[in-house]
């Protein structure tokens, strides 16, 4: 039995994918949740079944949290689109004040009494509730766009070759992709880790072994943390589940660092080829 409870770092929603994939080496990974009864279906189906765990730090204002995310969402629709409300959120450490649909009328009634500074573990739930829905809505788009370019490909191969050589691609084609995985850390890494560690900091036993599916995330802790050094094996302890369906023939591979100066180990989880 393995030594090690594994975390999902530092995202708030995982893939499929991702989660089979991790499960099948590592056991049931922890994944952390901003807000109780606000987890993605498909999350909640994966954690019925065992694949992950669910774990929620911190619980409370969850109307408040929702609230105010549908009031940066709709601030980002109307102003920037795309991202708009994750980075009206994470901007000089997530954000100053709370945003609300009255600021309008509060500039007309002139200057008021300067408010309290707000909670930074709320603020980080709100940054990574945002979070979660914009990697869920990534990943359902790249989900789809490979979905289509494997089909199309297909065609055109069935086309040139009749049904045997269909089959022959189906083998032989199964990952290809005009559109690459992106890496889902890529974008806001700084202001990721920071919520997501604060967040875990209100763990009262975290785990000691971190699994990220992003290089940008590995760069960022590199740049922040001299003594993260790669390790030439698996750390001691570490049960790593493998001959199994979905086992180390899934296209997924798994590096390992360890975190000196926090007594951390990340394996930095990736899928190729």
């Amino acid at each position: 039995m393995s030594q090690f409870t594994v975390a999902l770092f530092p995202f708030t929603f995982v893939s499929e994918a991702l989660a089979h994939a991790c499960h099948v080496r590592f056991g049931a990974t922890v994944v952390y949740q901003p807000a109780a009864g606000q987890t993605p279906e498909a999350m909640e189906r994966l954690a019925a079944e065992g694949t992950i765990v669910l774990r929620f730090p911190v619980r409370g204002g969850e109307r408040r949290l929702v609230e105010l995310a549908g009031n940066y969402r709709d601030w980002g629709e109307v102003y920037q689109k795309d991202a708009a409300a994750l980075k009206k959120i994470a901007d000089t450490g997530f954000f100053h004040k709370e945003f609300a649909p009255e600021i309008s009328t509060e500039i007309r009634r002139g200057p008021k009494p300067e408010a309290p500074a707000p909670d930074p573990v709320f603020q980080a739930r709100l940054f990574l509730f945002l979070a979660q829905e914009y990697d869920r809505q990534t990943a359902e788009l790249q989900s789809e766009l490979a979905a289509t370019d494997r089909a199309e490909q297909e065609m055109f191969f069935r086309i040139r070759g009749g049904p045997e050589q269909s089959d022959r691609f189906s083998a032989s084609h199964a990952g290809d992709s005009k559109n690459p995985v992106k890496d889902p850390g890529a974008y806001m890494t700084e202001s990721r880790l920071r919520a997501w560690h604060t967040l875990m900091a209100a763990d009262s036993d975290p785990p000691r072994l971190f699994v990220t599916p992003s290089q940008a995330v590995m760069e960022a802790v590199a740049e922040e943390d001299e003594t993260l050094r790669k390790m030439d094996d698996p750390p001691e302890g570490l049960q790593i589940m493998s001959g199994k369906a979905g086992g180390p023939d899934d296209g997924f591979k798994a590096d390992f660092y360890e975190l000196g100066s926090r007594n951390r180990i990340i394996a930095l989880f990736q899928q190729i080829g």
